[in-house]
């Protein structure tokens, strides 16, 4: 979805150059309980002057299905996730992202035998920082806290359904 390249572009008000640079990192979670802190590194300050970070956030819901019996001519199935992410001096951000999966039921060898499938969705947000920059600038790394909800693991006699989220964070610093 977004790229790693770092091309300039010009601000016509100042008639001057803003130059973004970019790094993104990412985890995948298995399950409600876990935590996870992406590190980022923080803008060099020997760059030039920072005046606004843009944080993209990608959240891709992905899902095993496996049903021994299907009753019925529609097996529907909607996932609802959310991903919470804590930026450094920011309010705490969540990031709503669903997933709907629908099969029809052909035949009756599926209706009897059932099915198996993988399905996934992604979704991106977009956001724009320009206050309280201090935060993102200086050396070592962002720390930036995520905790996910809504993540599905079920098994009994007839149904499986597990879900994981991968959540991908891209910091870019838009700086002249």
């Amino acid at each position: 979805m977004w790229t790693d390249l770092v091309q300039k572009s010009v601000d016509t008000k100042a008639n001057r150059f803003i130059v973004p640079a970019e790094t993104c990192n990412e985890v995948t979670f298995l399950n409600n309980s876990q935590t996870a802190t992406l590190s980022l590194p923080k803008f060099d300050p020997n760059l030039g002057t920072l005046r606004s970070v843009e944080i993209m956030t990608e959240c891709m819901i992905m899902a095993d299905v496996a049903e021994k019996e299907v009753k019925g001519n529609n097996y529907a199935l909607m996932l609802s996730v959310d991903l919470t992410a804590q930026l450094p001096n920011q309010t705490q951000k969540v990031h709503q992202s669903s997933a709907k999966f629908n099969k029809t039921v052909q035949d009756e060898g599926m209706q009897e035998n059932g099915f198996s499938e993988t399905f996934k969705d992604s979704k991106q947000s977009n956001e724009l920082i320009t206050k309280n920059l201090d935060a993102f600038t200086g050396s070592g790394n962002l720390t930036i806290p995520l905790s996910v909800s809504g993540l599905i693991n079920f098994k009994d006699q007839v149904s499986t359904i597990t879900s994981n989220l991968k959540a991908k964070v891209c910091i870019k610093y838009n700086y002249e």
